[in-house]
């Protein structure tokens, strides 16, 4: 008898850890994603107002319409509220380069109208505004997408001139992209931070 409740509960803790150790780790396998929405406690106009003095003090160094950065921002981060922002504050899902502080994330990305999930290495930042700058140097150096794309940027002689560049110059594969950046400058207003 002794022998049999030995086993018996052996068999019931056995269950009992693949039950609560084993089991949610198999139904959450795979890697995070970039894009998941993560509570901030900001909603979108409390993005902006927070990183708008910022981007107006790089914008004026280096000319790029504060307008577009965030707008851009916005987009790329969902308003500061996707995993990637919130926790690695990598506002643009700036890849990491080797030996960067980095985490792998999967992300939806659009091409040419096909959406598929890639899984690559993020940089982590310690700020937003320190993720600001790494990406205007990007853009200014070439680093993060054709150097021609910085020019335009920096001379657009419009919003709409500027959210197409992004398209037109390799930045992006997503078709939507320009008309995404002119719809949240005109929905919050964001040529105010411009003048």
């Amino acid at each position: 008898m002794r022998r049999r409740f030995k086993f018996s509960f052996f068999i019931s803790l056995a269950i009992a850890f693949i039950l609560i150790g084993i089991l949610p780790l198999a139904l959450n396998y795979g890697s995070l994603s970039a894009e998941k929405k993560v509570a901030t406690g900001l909603d979108n106009d409390r993005f902006i107002e927070k990183i708008a003095p910022d981007v107006q003090e790089l914008s004026t160094y280096y000319g790029i319409r504060p307008s577009v950065l965030i707008a851009q921002a916005a987009y790329d981060s969902n308003f500061g509220q996707n995993l990637l922002a919130a926790k690695y504050n990598n506002l643009f899902a700036i890849p990491a380069k080797p030996g960067e502080d980095s985490i792998r994330l999967s992300n939806m990305e659009r091409n040419e109208g096909n959406i598929s999930e890639v899984e690559r290495d993020y940089a982590i930042y310690p700020s937003w505004n320190h993720a600001l700058e790494i990406y205007l140097a990007g853009l200014k150096d070439g680093s993060l997408a054709n150097k021609n794309l910085y020019k335009i940027l920096a001379t657009a002689s419009s919003i709409s001139v500027a959210a197409q560049a992004f398209y037109r110059y390799d930045y992006t594969q997503d078709d939507d992209y320009a008309n995404q950046l002119e719809r949240i400058i005109k929905e919050y207003d964001l040529e105010k931070y411009d003048k």
